[in-house]
C-alpha cells in the first residue's frame, strides 16, 4: 500500500524517547477534521506521536508478487 498526502498544512512528530527505535507500531488512523483536512496519526510503542494534516490523500495498492513453486 501507498499513501500520498497532498498540500501539506501541518506535520507533527514527538518523541519522549530519544532512542533511534520508536518501537512497535501500535496505531495507524486517518480521519477527517471539522475543517475539512485529512488527519493521518501514527502511534508508536515507546510514546512516539506522529500526526500529518493534508488536504487530499491518494491510495494505491499493488499485490506482492507469488513466489515461484
Amino acid at each position: 500500500m501507498s499513501f500520498l498526502l497532498s498540500e501539506q498544512r501541518h506535520n507533527d512528530f514527538q518523541s519522549m524517547n530519544c532512542e533511534r527505535v520508536m518501537g512497535d507500531w501500535l496505531h495507524d488512523e486517518f480521519c477527517h477534521s471539522v475543517r475539512g483536512h485529512f488527519l493521518h496519526e501514527i502511534e508508536w510503542a515507546k510514546e512516539g506521536r506522529w500526526l500529518i494534516v493534508a488536504d487530499d490523500i491518494e491510495f494505491s495498492w499493488q499485490p506482492l508478487e507469488a513466489e515461484p513453486a
